[in-house]
């Protein structure tokens, strides 16, 4: 039995919540987002705090001076980069949704931001950016021909944005994934090696079978049949720092994988890597224990990681 009940009816029910345990509760407030709107709950689904954008908000975080972290949606961007999760735009409001700064990824038909914003400890904030790289490039950099179905890749870009105190932001740090890759098809490239020697290292080859679609189990729908090799070659999903060993994790969703990488500029790189083996050669399909994973979060001191993942594929 729920020891108390929301009486509101369904009809006129806006946010709030449905019902409640209070045995299971955890003290505090909630943070949540639709469309236009962020809202802070208190445990009644009363209303404690509402932020208004200008754009469709995808994520948001309330810092504990009060200050929201928050992206948006730009149409005029997003319609270059069709795919889920595309904002654009990064933000700081305060309590009473007044601009601190913002920022945009130039030139906006190469980079676009997208899925996840991470604040840090210090303030900064980490956010993921997709790149547009053209299919000369991409082949250069060690990509096969025939895996270039939509003639483009998108690289994907891990920023670190330091608010400047002038209503933006400066990259202070950035991990790239291209700089991180490895393939055993074209010796003359400066990236060719042992993928199963090197799982520091991303196959710029990995392509799932039928892609997202596929992998998500879509392809059965209409329209749906995905492509092997399509742009969005990986989907990260999140982000989350580890303050306690300067480190951060990312969801690789088509390729079923979290990775782990080393904040720190002397060892910066892919230092862990855990849920599908396959990626780089070192296990067969029955020892996958993550299948599309989303919203990866550092919990225990940074000790341990959940996430949201099907049961299976």
């Amino acid at each position: 039995m729920f020891s108390k009940i929301c009486r509101t009816s369904m009809r006129d029910r806006t946010v709030g919540v449905v019902s409640r345990e209070d045995s299971k509760m955890c003290p505090g407030v909630t943070l949540m987002s639709c469309g236009r709107e962020t809202y802070l709950l208190d445990l009644d689904g009363r209303v404690v705090n509402v932020w208004r954008s200008d754009r469709k908000v995808f994520s948001a975080y309330l810092c504990g001076d009060g200050t929201l972290i928050r992206d948006g949606n730009d149409r005029a961007l997003t319609d270059r980069f069709g795919a889920g999760g595309a904002a654009g735009i990064v933000e700081a409001v305060t309590y009473e949704n007044e601009r601190i700064w913002s920022f945009k990824c130039r030139p906006s038909q190469q980079f676009l931001s997208h899925h996840d914003i991470e604040v840090m400890p210090n303030g900064n904030v980490l956010i993921l950016v997709w790149e547009r790289v053209d299919e000369s490039t991409a082949i250069e950099a060690g990509r096969r021909p025939e895996m270039l179905p939509d003639k483009e890749l998108w690289n994907n870009v891990l920023l670190e944005l330091k608010p400047n105190g002038k209503g933006g932001a400066d990259v202070v740090w950035s991990f790239s994934f291209l700089e991180y890759t490895v393939q055993d098809c074209d010796k003359s490239k400066m990236n060719y090696g042992d993928v199963s020697k090197t799982p520091h290292r991303i196959d710029i080859n990995l392509c799932p079978v039928g892609g997202k679609a596929k992998q998500r189990g879509l392809d059965m729908f209409e329209g749906k049949e995905g492509k092997t090799g399509e742009k969005d070659w990986i989907h990260c999903n999140s982000v989350s720092y580890d303050r306690f060993h300067d480190r951060i994790a990312l969801s690789m969703n088509v390729q079923s994988e979290i990775i782990i990488v080393d904040h720190s500029e002397e060892n910066r790189g892919i230092i862990w890597r855990f849920g599908n083996s396959q990626n780089y050669r070192q296990g067969g399909r029955f020892e996958q224990v993550l299948f599309n994973q989303h919203a990866a979060q550092f919990v225990n001191g940074g000790k341990s990681l959940i996430c949201f993942n099907r049961t299976n594929n």
